[in-house]
């Protein structure tokens, strides 16, 4: 991969590409038609009630799809991914035309998901993988193709799989569209085979592989790495979607490029484009979308409520949406703690550089006071705000050096609190406190406008 911040020049690019597709050729493109090894993990449907009957409907097809209906049938059933099978109970598939005129099928499994026991394990945090992604100068992004028919069901869960087509009932082989469990089978099978890398190079979230080197040498052997697992385990890539020597990646729903994280245009126009809402359900969904650009907007929070007021001003906010640097730990800038406080709550600014004043950004909080917290004293404040932040980012500070700039006689005061045992809760503070090594910097108020205006 080319460094962010000296491209390749544009006409070796493609020569660059061509060379890794073509050492990795028996990985990429369509998938075989025969099913996939047993692997260590396979997909299993967990049955509570195994005599439960279901009541379905008959399938359906619209008359324009079925030729590709009937071609996917034969396909699949060629391939042994389906098998035609006379079934007591079979949920039907389910017909979707796309806007581009294909076929997409999905098995109606509700019933069935109802009477299953659910995996809950926890996918990865996706602030992790983009932190860990946009911080190294090499990246790559790999996704499968044809996901769950790579990944075959456990042998007695087979006959749980029945569905029913226009053409017949069958079963399938291979993990279906519409189980509930589906999703997370894969991210197990993901993070087994990656095992020994993820955290180190590699982090995957589905069916998407992120590789993330600081350099071009070891970027090159930890692509000859993934590559090799991939073929022993016999899993393909798409090619539409192996981004290669690309200026920026879609990194799960938001942008990296040389500047840093920034927010996807796509969804920022989205919210500019929003019409007023007219009922509580279309307030939620504006908020939902909102939600994903709080990451970017220091002050969104303080205008949720109530929303149809302020609706202008959030648009403006994500017409002026920041872009996040991660930390680099490998960087001797200072990383900066800032914080505020004032009548209606605390903010905070989390970055790295030289100095305060000119640290890039990684992250921006606001944290309105509960109806208790405003009784506070001011100094409490002040320290309840180092606590928020320090609560917020916990994960990225502990175990580094770095600077809370505030005013300094916050800390004196509340160590004399606990002196005099006035506080209980100041205690349990200062011993939050004493796990992270920083130091505090005097910072005027007048000075402090960014954080003063996220307070």
């Amino acid at each position: 991969m080319p460094e962010k911040e000296v491209l390749q020049p544009p006409e070796v690019i493609p020569a660059l590409c061509e060379k890794w597709f073509a050492a990795c050729a028996n990985l990429i493109g369509d998938i075989p038609l025969e099913l996939p090894p047993m692997r260590e993990i396979n997909h299993r449907i967990p049955i509570i009630d195994e005599d439960k009957q279901y009541n379905y409907h008959h399938p359906r097809c619209p008359d324009a799809a079925r030729p590709e209906l009937l071609e996917k049938w034969n396909r699949y059933v060629e391939a042994g991914w389906w098998e035609m099978k006379p079934t007591s109970q079979a949920a039907p598939l389910l017909c979707v035309l796309k806007k581009n005129g294909k076929l997409r099928t999905v098995i109606d499994a509700r019933q069935q998901n109802d009477n299953t026991y659910k995996d809950m394990t926890p996918f990865p945090d996706q602030d992790n993988i983009r932190i860990d992604v946009a911080h190294t100068k090499f990246c790559l992004k790999i996704d499968m193709s044809d996901a769950y028919k790579q990944i075959q069901i456990e042998v007695e869960d087979i006959g749980k799989t029945a569905f029913s087509t226009i053409f017949g009932t069958a079963i399938s082989h291979v993990m279906q569209q519409g189980d509930c469990n589906a999703p997370r089978t894969f991210q197990w099978l993901m993070m087994w085979i990656f095992r020994e890398y993820i955290g180190v190079f590699v982090h995957v979230y589905l069916d998407d592989i992120f590789m993330y080197s600081n350099s071009i040498e070891e970027h090159k052997h930890h692509l000859k790495l993934v590559f090799d697992r991939l073929r022993e385990q016999q899993l393909y890539l798409s090619r539409s979607k192996l981004d290669l020597y690309s200026e920026w990646m879609d990194c799960l729903g938001h942008v990296i490029d040389n500047r840093g994280l920034c927010a996807d245009t796509d969804k920022m126009a989205t919210i500019r484009d929003w019409r007023p809402p007219h009922s509580q359900v279309e307030v939620q969904h504006f908020l939902g979308l909102v939600q994903y650009l709080a990451h970017f907007l220091p002050d969104v929070s303080a205008y949720t409520s109530p929303l149809e007021t302020c609706m202008d001003h959030i648009k403006d906010l994500a017409c002026q949406a920041s872009i996040l640097k991660p930390i680099d730990p490998a960087h001797e800038d200072t990383i900066w703690l800032i914080t505020d406080r004032s009548v209606i709550g605390v903010g905070a600014v989390y970055g790295q550089g030289p100095d305060w004043k000119t640290c890039r950004p990684v992250g921006f909080m606001l944290k309105k006071f509960t109806s208790v917290q405003r009784s506070y004293r001011t100094y409490e404040h002040e320290a309840l705000g180092i606590i928020e932040a320090l609560m917020k980012w916990e994960v990225r500070l502990l175990g580094r050096r770095f600077k809370v700039a505030m005013d300094h006689e916050t800390l004196v005061k509340m160590h004399q609190s606990i002196h005099d045992m006035k506080s209980s809760w100041l205690i349990w503070w200062d011993k939050y406190l004493s796990r992270f090594d920083f130091e505090i910097v005097h910072l005027d108020g007048v000075e402090n406008k960014v954080v003063d205006c996220l307070s």
